[in-house]
């Protein structure tokens, strides 16, 4: 047990509380996406503050501001994030000492001016505490409080950190840590594995909100440091540097809102990492330097795009929860055209094979030789036209099934 607040429940009530803010701006005619990156850049800073990215609690002191005297949010929440997405700093006024953050989320700035109850809203989401919130599972509670019936059609559903690890273990972590194992007592051997980690490069096909990314970024930064700390044991005085980039991480999914999100996952994550790192120089001594600022562009890596009619990016790896939905409803809720669509794309799998299928294949066509993919399907994959459709073709076309769970209860 880990006798802290609960992580996961904090996260919930943060995600609701946003998800209220958004829901609050769109039935009173805010634009869609204005609203959307709005509170994806309330969202950032939020976090930030709370990790001490920026000045003393600053974001909400400007929100107990606005709540206590009537100031304008559009005015003091809109400077502030033009100051994020300055490279020039404060001469002066309450915005001194403000970073530079941009990584693409602050590249657009349009405030919008918030009513009393909105206001209250956010003021109630700042109280949280949000280095406590989880960026792995946050983007799909956050999403889903905002489009039930869109993430439906499509067959998006919640994967927990525990699932996603039964994933990337054994399609990522394992594979490196053996790597590693053999080579441990050899400086030489050891900074080649750190060399082939830093081209290590990771897919997620149907990203989704980015949970599977960031618990893979997590995962290798994790291992990363364990053989930079292993070199500094045995390679006394040579100068270490943390190298493992959110760039090795690439998405694509077929939603915008879900695209921004995973960008947004992946950016505090990055952030995250640098609160490991003081960890690793507290109780092991080993500085790593690393700044998460600025915010990287993530807009080449993840891709808003149609991923069974797009080219997929280069990856070693590839992790994810392809989007299921039985035979029968394709054409009912993504149409008949699409569904003609998708036949044409496909005309050797039979109709009758759950559209998670595709996803299957199309990872084994783009793996190059010895990379793995590691993947959630419904368990019709293993049954009849679905096997014939994914691990069938696998196998027959010079691939190798290394761990399979046939059937599980969804967590």
């Amino acid at each position: 047990p880990l006798f802290q607040n609960n992580r996961v429940d904090v996260t919930r009530q943060a995600a609701a509380k946003l998800a209220e803010l958004f829901n609050s701006m769109r039935q009173r005619g805010e634009d869609r996406e204005r609203a959307q990156r709005f509170v994806l850049q309330i969202l950032v800073t939020l976090v930030s503050e709370d990790m001490h990215l920026l000045p003393d609690q600053l974001l909400t002191r400007l929100i107990h501001e606005c709540r206590d005297t009537g100031a304008s949010t559009y005015d003091l929440i809109g400077g502030l994030f033009r100051q994020m997405n300055s490279e020039s700093p404060a001469r002066g006024g309450r915005y001194q000492q403000v970073p530079y953050f941009n990584g693409g989320l602050f590249a657009d700035i349009d405030p919008i001016e918030l009513t009393l109850a909105e206001i209250a809203t956010l003021a109630e989401a700042a109280d949280f505490d949000w280095s406590m919130v989880k960026p792995e599972i946050f983007g799909t509670l956050f999403q889903s409080s905002m489009d039930a019936d869109e993430r439906h059609a499509f067959g998006a559903h919640f994967t927990s950190e525990f699932d996603i690890r039964k994933v990337v273990g054994p399609t990522i972590v394992r594979p490196w840590r053996e790597k590693m194992e053999a080579a441990w007592g050899k400086v030489g051997r050891l900074k080649e594995v750190l060399r082939d980690l830093r081209l290590y490069r990771v897919l997620d096909p149907a990203c989704g909100s980015g949970n599977f990314l960031y618990v893979a970024y997590r995962e290798l930064k994790r291992l990363e440091r364990e053989i930079l700390l292993r070199l500094s044991e045995i390679s006394k005085g040579e100068v270490l540097e943390s190298a493992v980039s959110i760039h090795q991480f690439y998405g694509i999914d077929i939603q915008p809102f879900a695209v921004e999100l995973a960008k947004v996952t992946l950016m505090l994550a990055m952030e995250q990492e640098v609160k490991e790192a003081a960890k690793m120089q507290d109780s092991e001594g080993l500085y790593l330097p690393e700044n998460p600022l600025p915010l990287h562009n993530l807009d080449q890596n993840i891709l808003c795009a149609d991923a069974l009619f797009t080219e997929w990016p280069r990856a070693d790896a590839i992790v994810g929860n392809p989007p299921y939905l039985g035979s029968r409803y394709i054409a009912q809720e993504l149409g008949y055209d699409y569904a003609r669509r998708v036949q044409d794309r496909f005309p050797t799998v039979p109709k009758m094979a759950d559209f998670c299928t595709h996803w299957f294949r199309l990872a084994h066509d783009a793996l190059p030789e010895g990379g793995r993919a590691g993947l959630v399907g419904t368990n019709t994959i293993r049954q009849n036209e679905g096997r014939e459709a994914s691990l069938d073709y696998i196998t027959g076309n010079g691939g190798t099934i290394t761990d399979a769970v046939s059937t599980q209860v969804w967590s």
